[in-house]
């Protein structure tokens, strides 16, 4: 045990290394771009994008790809305040499952390895609802159930182990970590209409499940929305 425990450490050590995994970041940033439906890395537009991101942390998993872009207003919210120094990020501190915007405010909210951490499943619903209703497209990141390596546990397989035999997490019980089937996941009422994608964040040991509602979808709900009402009027 001693010995796949050690090998199990090395692979995590690895994969957390700062080199290493800034470059992956900055690939599944690119990676969010193409599921949103959003060209948020070409400066071509008109008005600025608004994108929030939910638990936010240091920024590092989002938020500073867009340093010293002008045309991306950038919001972050979380328990904590990391002081992010970024001129154009403003930081809101409380709890994501109360967001103090109108509907549909941002063109893209993105959460990264959040929900996952987040019960009971009362309060996970609240909040996947509050996300929908500000956001005209999102991209939600949650560890995929069938992930060879959990990083946060730094186990093989944890989330398929029997619940009585888990590591603990961070001191927690397992239900400090959550893990859903895709099928499950969209059976919340905030993902209606969403779909979900299974990709690699470190192939072939670490894999994640992208929840998204891209900007085109959408805007094309939104414009059926516009026609039927015009029709009525």
């Amino acid at each position: 045990m001693k010995n796949n425990s050690s090998f199990v450490d090395r692979i995590a050590t690895w994969v957390s290394s700062s080199f290493l995994l800034k470059k992956l970041r900055h690939k599944r940033a690119r990676k969010i771009e193409t599921l949103s439906g959003l060209d948020i890395f070409t400066p071509t537009h008109e008005h600025p994008f608004k994108i929030l991101e939910v638990g936010c942390g240091t920024g590092r998993d989002f938020i500073r790809f867009f340093k010293n872009i002008d045309y991306v207003e950038l919001y972050g919210k979380d328990l904590v305040n990391h002081n992010i120094k970024q001129d154009n990020f403003q930081f809101i501190q409380g709890d994501i499952e109360e967001l103090e915007f109108p509907d549909k405010y941002f063109d893209l909210t993105v959460s990264i390895g959040v929900l996952e951490h987040i019960y009971p499943i009362e309060k996970l619903s609240r909040i996947i609802k509050e996300i929908d209703r500000v956001s005209k497209s999102y991209v939600m990141i949650v560890p995929s159930i069938d992930t060879i390596l959990e990083t946060h546990t730094r186990s093989f397989f944890w989330q398929l182990r029997d619940h009585n035999k888990k590591r603990p997490y961070s001191g927690l019980p397992s239900s400090g970590l959550i893990f859903f089937s895709d099928e499950a996941w969209l059976q919340f009422e905030g993902f209606h209409g969403a779909k979900v994608l299974r990709n690699y964040l470190v192939f072939p040991v670490v894999k994640n499940s992208f929840i998204y509602k891209s900007y085109t979808h959408a805007r094309t709900r939104e414009n059926a929305y516009f026609e039927v009402d015009q029709q009525i009027n």
